[in-house]
C-alpha cells in the first residue's frame, strides 16, 4: 500500500517536471528562439539539474514535437467545446457556423502563442516548415 502511494507521487512529480520542462521551453522559444535557447537554460528555467531534462525528452526537437501534439489536442478540445456550447445560437446561418470557429481559432491561438511562436521558430530555421504544417491536425489546417 506503501509503495503504491510512493509509486503514485513519483509519477505526478514525473508529470510535473515534464509539464515545467514544456511550459518553461516554450517561453524560452518565443523569447529567445528555439536555435539560441539552450537545453541548461530550460532546465534552470525549470529548478532542476541539467541531466533531468534527459529523463523526460531525447532532445529540444522531441520537447518541440510533444508540445505540438499538446497545443493539437487543446484546440481540438477547445474548438469542440466552443461550437457545442454555440450551437443552439447558430441555427442554420453558415456564416455564424465560420465566424463562431474563427472567434474560438483565434481566441486559442493567442492564449496560447509563446507555443505557435516558439514552434514555428524552431521548424522555420530547421527547414523544416512543411514538418510544421505537417504536425498540425490536418483537419485543422
Amino acid at each position: 500500500m506503501v509503495r503504491a502511494y510512493q509509486s503514485g507521487i513519483r509519477s505526478e512529480q514525473r508529470d510535473q517536471t515534464r509539464r515545467e520542462l514544456k511550459s518553461q521551453a516554450l517561453r524560452l522559444f518565443s523569447k529567445k528562439g528555439f536555435q539560441e535557447t539552450q537545453i541548461a537554460a530550460i532546465a534552470k528555467a525549470s529548478g532542476v539539474a541539467t541531466g533531468t531534462f534527459y529523463v523526460h525528452f531525447k532532445d529540444k526537437g522531441e520537447l518541440a514535437a510533444e508540445s505540438l501534439q499538446d497545443f493539437n489536442q487543446g484546440f481540438l478540445e477547445s474548438l469542440k467545446n466552443g461550437v457545442e456550447s454555440l450551437a443552439g445560437d447558430l441555427g442554420d446561418d453558415p456564416t455564424a457556423l465560420v465566424n463562431a470557429v474563427g472567434d474560438v481559432f483565434l481566441k486559442y491561438w493567442w492564449e496560447h502563442r509563446e507555443i505557435v511562436f516558439g514552434l514555428a521558430d524552431h521548424f522555420s530555421h530547421s527547414g523544416q516548415i512543411q514538418g510544421l504544417r505537417e504536425g498540425f491536425n490536418p483537419e485543422l489546417v
